[in-house]
């Protein structure tokens, strides 16, 4: 059975996240419940607590970032919307088979890789699904999945809004690196 509710910790970093984004003047949007049906019969593979986190803080069109320990290079994250999911979900594309092997691809990073949840239950643990590293079997450590988090709170809380998200038209900035 799917959590009808975040957990207390995933709440309050969302709204944290949230108010961050506020701040920054970044446009941003949450996504309604409803929105989901959108996607027809796909929508039974969005969880419950992917749907309530959208819908509960204004995430989508954000994206954040950390320093991957192990590389040199910005890791980023993107969550997909209902239009994003619905091109992931399609029975012919390359990550519609995630669903079956227990994944639920809930954002991207900049390079197409894809974070990864369980399909059922709760959002723990977190991988990323390096998509050049995967042959498209079932993910493992030898097969393209990197073991990020022991849940999506955390990844979330350790990640710093990413200058993707910024407007590059030349209004006023509320960063400290443009001018």
């Amino acid at each position: 059975m799917e959590p009808a509710l975040l957990s207390d910790e995933m709440r309050m970093v969302a709204q944290g996240l949230e108010q961050r984004i506020r701040i920054l003047r970044i446009t941003s949007r949450r996504v309604e419940t409803s929105e989901w049906q959108e996607l027809g019969d796909r929508a039974r593979h969005v969880p419950t607590w992917y749907s309530s986190l959208l819908a509960s803080a204004s995430l989508l069109g954000v994206a954040l970032e950390y320093k991957d320990r192990k590389n040199s290079w910005l890791r980023s994250l993107a969550f997909h919307g209902p239009k994003e999911m619905s091109t992931l979900l399609w029975r012919e594309s390359l990550a519609s088979p995630l669903i079956g092997y227990g994944f639920f691809p809930f954002a991207s990073e900049n390079d197409g890789s894809l974070w990864l949840a369980p399909a059922r239950g709760n959002p723990s643990p977190i991988h990323l699904l390096e998509l050049s590293a995967w042959d498209g079997g079932v993910p493992g450590p030898n097969n393209g999945l990197i073991f990020a988090s022991t849940g999506l709170e955390y990844v979330l809380a350790r990640m710093a809004i990413s200058e993707q998200s910024f407007d590059n038209s030349g209004t006023t900035s509320t960063l400290m690196w443009c001018r």
